[in-house]
């Protein structure tokens, strides 16, 4: 189905997000016990994003594909696999998507910790 014919509100789109969470981990052949190490996101936490029971905030999420080095475009081509979407990318944007991708989120995880770090005692 074309992403057009398939609009989902945005509720229903994050059911898709801890199985798509899963399958990118799975995918990179890391345990949660090393995307822990990683990532700094206690293992609980893994689980619980990937089985539905908590989703990830901003921070959580961008620690959890810096982790496993990938970013929101390889999260929303999983996204587009589990929801059996085909996804209408033609490499050369892509690819310019994953570098933007990768240096937003490595800003969003410098913010985290810099204020990790003014909140520490």
């Amino acid at each position: 189905m074309a992403r057009q014919q398939q609009k989902l509100h945005p509720e229903e789109l994050l059911q898709f997000v801890p199985e798509a969470l899963k399958l990118l981990r799975q995918g990179t052949g890391l345990r949660q016990t090393e995307v822990s190490k990683r990532s700094g996101l206690t293992k609980a936490m893994l689980s619980s994003y990937e089985t539905g029971k908590t989703l990830p905030n901003l921070g959580s999420l961008t620690a959890f594909l810096m982790a496993m080095d990938k970013d929101l475009s390889d999260l929303q081509t999983v996204l587009d696999m589990v929801r059996k979407v085909s996804p209408k990318r033609t490499s050369d944007p892509r690819d310019l998507e994953r570098e933007l991708g990768r240096v937003v989120l490595k800003a969003i995880q410098d913010v985290v910790e810099r204020q990790g770090e003014r909140d520490a005692p």
